[in-house]
């Protein structure tokens, strides 16, 4: 199955679902590449409610990621799914950058480590990618699931 009828195939899986959900959404639908790996870039823009769509930091965000993932046709590539609604995912990175190049910065000052809170898996990613182009900070992550943390510290203290 080609990329483009995959897109459509599951844009109408989305439009289903959210009809189930009595939520009215523009439903765009890509292919993108990230890390050598596929997955549908799904955007939703709702004109009222988004925030019921989006939750508390993303997490009802989160948990239709993981539905939508689930519904996913299984062919013979695994193909990821990424959901965003009214560009939350999108402003949500721009603050995690900023945040990180703030944090880079008093690092880089005060040569003390800071530890970020908790984060899901691709905020982190952010974060580790963001720092990944400074040479006097290191990242680590640290603890488990859902309070998992990244620390930016000095790059001489590993």
């Amino acid at each position: 199955m080609d990329e483009t009828t995959t897109s459509q195939q599951f844009e109408k899986l989305v439009a289903q679902l959210l009809d189930l959900l009595n939520v009215q959404a523009t439903i765009q639908v890509d292919m993108q590449d990230l890390d050598n790996r596929k997955y549908l870039d799904v955007k939703l823009n709702i004109e009222d409610g988004s925030a019921e769509l989006i939750g508390h930091h993303g997490s009802i965000l989160e948990s239709l990621s993981t539905v939508l993932s689930m519904i996913m046709p299984r062919g013979e590539e695994n193909i990821g799914v990424v959901l965003d609604v009214n560009g939350y995912r999108d402003a949500r990175s721009k603050y995690i950058e900023d945040l990180t190049h703030k944090a880079i910065q008093e690092v880089i000052s005060t040569q003390l480590p800071i530890v970020l809170a908790p984060m899901k898996p691709w905020e982190r990613r952010i974060v580790h990618n963001t720092v990944g182009e400074k040479y006097e900070v290191v990242t680590e992550s640290q603890g488990e699931e859902p309070e998992r943390k990244v620390v930016i510290k000095p790059a001489q203290t590993l």
